[in-house]
């Protein structure tokens, strides 16, 4: 699943779902060197929409065998972790490869076996 949110089907009551996300720096970034006040800047302004919007990160990292950045967060509703997803892509800071939604295994088997 690429850029997808997962529903928890035990339900954490204070962060409803987790999204895993897949995709690289958007085009705000373009041009900066990292660790520069600059690039430093921008990040915070991606980081201040998460906030904003109580999304938890959980893991965020480099994933050389795919060529692109993951991360796994979690966020008080489906509807927000979404529209998170099309700030950050409309700002700039993201380029997902792909979004789409997704279910945890169990649900999944669940819904097929009937």
């Amino acid at each position: 699943m690429v850029g997808s949110v997962l529903h928890e089907s035990k339900g954490d009551k204070d962060m409803a779902y987790t999204s895993v996300n897949i995709y690289e720096p958007g085009p705000a970034f373009d041009g900066l060197t990292p660790g520069t006040p600059e690039q430093l800047a921008i990040l915070g302004q991606a980081l201040e929409i998460m906030a904003r919007n109580d999304i938890e990160s959980v893991w965020n990292g480099y994933v050389g065998g795919i060529g692109a950045n993951v991360s796994i967060a979690k966020s008080p509703s489906r509807d927000v972790a979404l529209r998170v997803q099309a700030e950050m892509q409309a700002a700039g800071y993201v380029k997902y490869r792909s979004a789409s939604e997704g279910i945890p295994l169990e649900d999944f088997i669940g819904i097929f076996a009937g």
